[in-house]
This record gives C-alpha cells, sequence and structure tokens, in this order.
C-alpha cells in the first residue's frame, strides 16, 4: 500500500500522486510529465523547510523535442529562482519563482531550438505544493482541476488553469489580434506564411521557434507566447480532496466535472491509489475515442486528523 508523502516535519498535509500516460490512437508520443516529491529538501535547520513537491504534464506537438527537454528541466530552473530568492517561500514569492522559471524555460529552449532550428513546441501545467498551498502555472491547454466539497459536501471541479486556445477562450484570440497576429478559423495562424497550411491550436506555448523566431516571421508578431497564468489556492481540510493535471487527450472527451466524480469514486476504493486512478481515468478516456496522446497525474491530498477536527 502507498505511503502518503510528508513534505516537511509539522506539515498538515501528506500527498498520493500518481500518474498513468499512453501514446493512444497517435502515431507518436509527444506528451511528457515530471513528478518531484521533494524538491529542494535539505537538511539543514534554514533549509528543512523548503521542501516542495513538484508535478507538471506537458503536451508537445510538432515531435517530442521541446516536451521531453521541458519535462527534464523544469524543475531543476524552478528550484533554482527559490535558491535565488534567498529560500523564501511565501505563496507570493513562489509564485513570483513559477512565473520567473517559466520565462527561463522558455528562454532556454529557445536557445536550443535556434541552434538546432526545432520547431516543436510544448503546454506547460505546473503544480507546487508547499503546506496549505499549491501554486498553479499553465501556457497552452493542458488543464489542472481541483476538487472541493461544497456547503452540500458535494464534490466541484474547480479550475485552477486557464485555456489558452481562442476556440475556447475567446479573450485569448482577442488578445493575439491586438499584438498583431492572425486568428484564422480560431487557430493561431502564422504570420508570414498561408495560416490555411500552417496554424497552430494554442496561443500560449513553450518553444515554436518558427512561430516567434524573426527569420520564419519577417519580423512579424505572431501572437504566440509563453507568458503563464499563475495562481494560488490555499487548501482546505475536509473540503479539497484532490487534484488532476491532464493534457486536452482527456479534456476533449471528459468533462472535468465528470472527471472529479470518476476520481472520486476511485479513491472510495480501498484497493486503489492515485496511480490506479490515473490508469483508469487514462483508459476511460481512451474507451470515449480520444484520438490523442492522454496523460492523467493524480495528487490525492491525505489532512491530518487533527486538522479535520
Amino acid at each position: 500500500m502507498f505511503v502518503p508523502i510528508l513534505l516537511r516535519k509539522g506539515s498538515p498535509l501528506r500527498l498520493d500522486y500518481g500518474i498513468w500516460s499512453i501514446q493512444g490512437r497517435r502515431k507518436t508520443q509527444e506528451d511528457a510529465h515530471s513528478a518531484v516529491p521533494k524538491l529542494l529538501e535539505g537538511e539543514e535547520e534554514e533549509e528543512a523547510q523548503r521542501p516542495f513537491a513538484f508535478f507538471g504534464v506537458y503536451d508537445g506537438h510538432g515531435g517530442e523535442k521541446a516536451s521531453e527537454w521541458v519535462g527534464q528541466h523544469f524543475d531543476k530552473i524552478f528550484g533554482d529562482k527559490i535558491t535565488q530568492s534567498g529560500n523564501q517561500t511565501s505563496a507570493e514569492v513562489l509564485s513570483k519563482a513559477l512565473r520567473e522559471a517559466f520565462l527561463e524555460v522558455e528562454d532556454q529552449w529557445m536557445g536550443i531550438a535556434d541552434q538546432k532550428k526545432e520547431c516543436s513546441g510544448t503546454t506547460a501545467a505546473v503544480v507546487v505544493v508547499k503546506d496549505n498551498d499549491i501554486i498553479v502555472g499553465n501556457v497552452g491547454d493542458t488543464e489542472v482541476v481541483v476538487a472541493a466539497s461544497d456547503e452540500a459536501e458535494q464534490l466541484q471541479a474547480i479550475a485552477v488553469t486557464e485555456v489558452h486556445n481562442p476556440k475556447k477562450n475567446k479573450a485569448e484570440g482577442e488578445r493575439v489580434v491586438k499584438e498583431g497576429g492572425i486568428i484564422h478559423r480560431d487557430r493561431v495562424g502564422h504570420p508570414q506564411f498561408n495560416p490555411d497550411l500552417m496554424s497552430i491550436a494554442i496561443s500560449r506555448a513553450i518553444g515554436d521557434y518558427g512561430f516567434k523566431a524573426k527569420e520564419f516571421t519577417g519580423g512579424k508578431n505572431s501572437g504566440l507566447i509563453a507568458e503563464p497564468y499563475v495562481t494560488t489556492l490555499t487548501l482546505q481540510p475536509n473540503k479539497h480532496k484532490f487534484c488532476i493535471i491532464a493534457c486536452d487527450g482527456l479534456w476533449d472527451v471528459i468533462t472535468a466535472d465528470e472527471a472529479v466524480a470518476f476520481i472520486a469514486k476511485e479513491q472510495a476504493k480501498e484497493d486503489s491509489d492515485a496511480e490506479d486512478a490515473a490508469k483508469a481515468l487514462v483508459e476511460a478516456a481512451y474507451k470515449k475515442g480520444s484520438t490523442d496522446n492522454i496523460t492523467v497525474l493524480v495528487i490525492y491530498f491525505h489532512w491530518d486528523r487533527q486538522q479535520q477536527q
């Protein structure tokens, strides 16, 4: 049986997480993920308060290079930002560090892409857990949903990410146009080439050198950016039950409410852990006809009994 993770001594929250990912009906697997249960764990007294849990799902497009690299390096870059802040751990500092990490990941990857003329890109949805706070950041349409009980003790799906897809988020399409980009059939069109032939479904992503580099865009702005949406949610005992991070291979066929209800049933099973739940949800999405890669990361929140009283 899985033993929930205690981030640090005295914390009221323990975590159980699980990941499941399949290639699905796609010819290639372009999804990646990362999970670091204790990022920046240290033995020194001043370091002992630092551990964070770091989780991310990255949905690549145009190849797997960008998503693989981001999955391998994001947590380290975020850790460096915390260290540079003097190991401050308030939610405000962590939010700032996460935003800076997104932009640093973009800068580093674009440097590699420039050298190799690599045009793949990726979404990113990241969850950082520190004590009772979760700090969430995303670009693209990989989403994070938190399950919370309402006053009637009914589970509700709380979206804690912003969908950067002009078809699903009209404000993003307006932003792209305002910045000089093109929206063509609800997609971000390439600024230099025929958008019927070259466009992208999302309006924020890491990478996509071909949409951002002047040598391909002729100096025109595509409107495709890597500026993340970042938010903080303070978790409450007895209210917040679990978190789901998943790519659009899930969300295209299963709603947030359906996913929360599904995982709640899995969580209630005595012999099921978070990985079992993630696997079952992936299989359900596949059976419902998902044509994409499918990656699901589930985080269960286990509270100290004294905190629940």
